[in-house]
C-alpha cells in the first residue's frame, strides 16, 4: 500500500519551525513496513492545500495529512478535504458535545470557533481526540483513503498509533515482515564508517548478485549532534528468519565499528549512561564551561537521573573557575584545568566520578588557541576506579560556535560512556 505524507501549515512553509511530525511518521511506517513513497508540505490556503491533496492521491493509495485541524479561521485542512471528497461539511453531535465537555471538565469559556472542529465531512469517519479538542478523520475518497491528523505533534502520535497504522494495516493486508535496527555511532565520521564498512556492502552486494533472499540492506544517517547512524532493514515473509537474520547484520556491523558504537536498540548516549550508573551504582557530576550546562540538560532529559546525578557546576568566567573552584593553571583552556575542575567537582559534588569540560567556542581566539579547542578531563575515587582511564582529552571540533558547543557536548557524554563501561 503506497503512503503519502503531506503537511499544512504556512510556518513549516516558510521554515519558521521544523516538521518534526513527518519524520515520525515516516519511521512508523517503516517500523510497519508500509510503503513511503513522499513527503511534501503546503501552506494555509485553501486552493493549494486541494492541489496538494490530489497531487498527492495521484501517486498513492492512502495519504496522511497532518495540521489545519485547529479553531482558528486559517485551519481549513477539512474544508480542503470536503472539496476533494465532493461532499459539505456537517456538524458532529458527539463531537460538539466532547468539545464542550473538555472546556466545561476544566471550568474555562468555550470559545465559538472551537465548535468548527465538530465540523466532518459527509461519509467521513472522525477519530476521537484524547489530548485535545481537535479530532482527527478518516475521509473515503473512491478506492483511497486521506487521514487527517493534528499539527500538535503528541495529539498527532497517539492517534497515528492507536488509529491510522491500524486502519492501514488492515487495509492493506501486509504479508511481508519489514523490520529494521539502528546501530548509533559517535567519534568517526560518514567517510570512515562507510570504508570500514566497504567489504561488507561488498559481500551483500555479492549475495544480491546470486540472487539470494533475505538480503538486508545499510543505510546511514549522519548528525552534527548524535553521530552516524547506520540502519540495517530487512523485509520478508518468514518474521523468525527476518528476525534471526537481521541480527545477524547488526553484529556484524557493530563488530567492525568497534567502540564507537554505543547503541543498536535506539538507546541515547544519556540513556547509557543511566543505564550503566544505574546497574553499577555509580555516581557522577559536572562542571562545565564551554558548554554551559548542555551536559547537564541531555543527562537529566533521562527519567530517574536524580538517583544517580549529583549536579553540575558551570563555572562559565574564568574568576569562578579561581575563586569557586580554586584552579590554579595558568591557562583555563588546558588540560591541567580540567583535571583541577574534574577534582574539585569530585570534592564539591562528593560523587563517584566527575567529568570536566573546557574550551573555545569561537567566534575569537581564546589564551592563543582557535575556536574548537576542546579539552575533556576526568576525576574518580582511584582505588574504587582503577580500571578506568582518567586521562584527560584534547579534541579539535569544526563549525560553528553553535556545532561546536553540540559537538563537545556529545563527545563529552561519549568519553563517560566509554570510561565507565571499563568500571
Amino acid at each position: 500500500m503506497k503512503t503519502e505524507i503531506l503537511t499544512v501549515g504556512t510556518e513549516i512553509l516558510l521554515g519558521q519551525i521544523i516538521d518534526s511530525n513527518s519524520s515520525y511518521i515516516a519511521q512508523e511506517l517503516l517500523a510497519n513496513g508500509i510503503d513511503l513513497y513522499g513527503v511534501s508540505t503546503v501552506g494555509d490556503n485553501l486552493y493549494r492545500i486541494v492541489d496538494a491533496i490530489r497531487y498527492s492521491l495521484s501517486k498513492c493509495d492512502a495519504l496522511i495529512v497532518t495540521g489545519g485541524l485547529g479553531p482558528t479561521q486559517d485551519d481549513i485542512t477539512r474544508n480542503a478535504v470536503a472539496m476533494v471528497m465532493g461532499v459539505d461539511l456537517v456538524e458532529n453531535k458527539y463531537l460538539k458535545d466532547l468539545i464542550s465537555k473538555f472546556f466545561a471538565d476544566r471550568n474555562r469559556p468555550m470559545p465559538e470557533n472551537n465548535l468548527l472542529q465538530a465540523m466532518v465531512p459527509e461519509g467521513a469517519e472522525f477519530i476521537e481526540q484524547k489530548l485535545g479538542t481537535a479530532p482527527g478523520l478518516i475521509c473515503p475518497v473512491g478506492n483511497k483513503v486521506i487521514y487527517c491528523l493534528p499539527g500538535v505533534p503528541y495529539e498527532m502520535k497517539e492517534m497515528l498509533n492507536r488509529s491510522v497504522i491500524p486502519d492501514i494495516l488492515g487495509k492493506a493486508q501486509l504479508t511481508k515482515h519489514m523490520k529494521f535496527v539502528t546501530v548509533a555511532t559517535w567519534g568517526l565520521s560518514e567517510s570512515r564508517v562507510a570504508e570500514l564498512l566497504s567489504d561488507e556492502f561488498n559481500r551483500l552486494e555479492s549475495m544480491q548478485k546470486e540472487g539470494r533472499e533475505y538480503i538486508p540492506s545499510i543505510a546511514f544517517l549522519a548528525n552534527i549532534s548524535t553521530g552516524i547512524k547506520i540502519r540495517v532493514s530487512l523485509s520478508g515473509e518468514d518474521e523468525i528468519k527476518v528476525n534471526e537474520i537481521l541480527r545477524d547484520e547488526v553484529d556484524r556491523v557493530a563488530s567492525v565499528l568497534g567502540e564507537s558504537v554505543f547503541s543498536t536498540d535506539s538507546e541515547t548516549l544519556e540513556q547509557v549512561i543511566h543505564r550503566i550508573c544505574t546497574e553499577k551504582s555509580i555516581t557522577i557530576g559536572l562542571v562545565e564551561s564551554l558548554t554551559g550546562g548542555m551536559i547537564a540538560s541531555r543527562i537529566v532529559d533521562v527519567p530517574g537521573a536524580s538517583k544517580y546525578f549529583k549536579g553540575s557546576i558551570v563555572a562559565y568566567d574564568t574568576e569562578i573557575k579561581r575563586s569557586i573552584l580554586k584552579i590554579q593553571a595558568s591557562e583555563v583552556v588546558s588540560e591541567a584545568a580540567v583535571i583541577e575542575m574534574a577534582k574539585s567537582g569530585l570534592e564539591l559534588l562528593t560523587c563517584d566520578i566527575c567529568l570536566s569540560i573546557s574550551g573555545v567556542g569561537g567566534p575569537e581566539k581564546q589564551e592563543g588557541k582557535d575556536p574548537g579547542t576542546v579539552y575533556i578531563g576526568l576525576a574518580a575515587d582511584t582505588a574504587k576506579f582503577s580500571k578506568v582511564n582518567l586521562n584527560p582529552v584534547e579534541l579539535k571540533l569544526y563549525g560553528s560556535r553553535d556545532t561546536i558547543r553540540q559537538m563537545a557536548t556529545t563527545s563529552a557524554l561519549d568519553l563517560l560512556r566509554r570510561r565507565l563501561t571499563h568500571f
